[in-house]
């Protein structure tokens, strides 16, 4: 392979395993545009301090580069984002919603025995993978990701009613 494709062993060695490890790969140029995730947690942090409850408000961050009022970078962390904008009451409330119904979910999941309880073992898995991903990219901005997130909120919740009852 390595006369076929020069350079490729060493470029996946390199992608997997960067110089000074991940870490230190992701804390490179904060401040900057492209920074890595935890290179704007220190400052965006330092930001929310600011306006630590109700934030700056929803959608007034603007990052596009083309953009005459930009204000702000680019966050590859939607909670972090979420946090900036809506403070920590916003952002409180959007993770009470997704650990309410993750939660509502895997124990109705854990207590049924019949085959409905493959599909609320699945919303929750999929609505924790979704809040496990908004730590590393701005998930609001893919807004077919965030579509399909609420969808499975409003199957938990139709899949959780109770069962309509015959007279």
């Amino acid at each position: 392979m390595h006369v076929a494709v020069p350079g490729a062993i060493g470029g996946l060695k390199s992608a997997f395993f960067p110089p000074g490890g991940v870490v230190a790969e992701q804390q490179y140029g904060a401040g900057t545009r492209g920074s890595g995730r935890l290179a704007d947690l220190g400052p965006g942090l330092a930001e929310w301090r600011a306006k630590p409850w109700f934030g700056q408000g929803f959608a007034t961050r603007i990052s596009d580069v083309d953009d005459p009022r930009q204000n702000a970078g680019i966050l590859d962390n939607q909670w972090l984002g979420t946090l900036l904008e809506t403070g920590a009451l916003g952002a409180g409330m959007l993770l009470w919603l997704f650990c309410r119904a993750i939660r509502r979910l895997s124990r109705f999941a854990k207590r049924d025995d019949t085959a409905h309880s493959w599909l609320l073992a699945s919303l929750a898995a999929s609505l924790t993978a979704y809040c496990v991903g908004m730590f590393t990219f701005d998930a609001f901005n893919f807004f077919q990701v965030t579509f399909l997130a609420f969808i499975c909120v409003g199957l938990g919740v139709a899949a959780l009613s109770p069962e309509p009852v015959e007279d």
